[in-house]
């Protein structure tokens, strides 16, 4: 193969990974403070005990948050309506 071809291929290839870093899929980070969320009867109930995790899945249920948005939030309820 000619050596051009083989400057061409390390050039797309760096191209390519310089692409993906640039790239990460870094999602803005979720403010809980400014989601317009009323929480339910029966979170502000959960809210009370010690089972987090029937808390942040009751949140999700609800809101259709992830994992992540959902711990945020559950945290933020805790310090505001607790």
């Amino acid at each position: 193969m000619p050596w051009y071809f083989w400057i061409l291929l390390a050039y797309a290839l760096l191209y390519v990974a310089k692409q993906r870093d640039d790239d990460d899929g870094a999602r803005p980070e979720f403010d809980a403070a400014a989601y317009d969320y009323q929480p339910s009867e029966e979170v502000l109930a959960l809210l009370q005990g010690e089972d987090w995790v029937a808390v942040v899945t009751v949140i999700r249920d609800e809101t259709g948050l992830n994992l992540g948005e959902g711990i945020d939030l559950y945290e933020f309820l805790l310090k505001n309506h607790a």
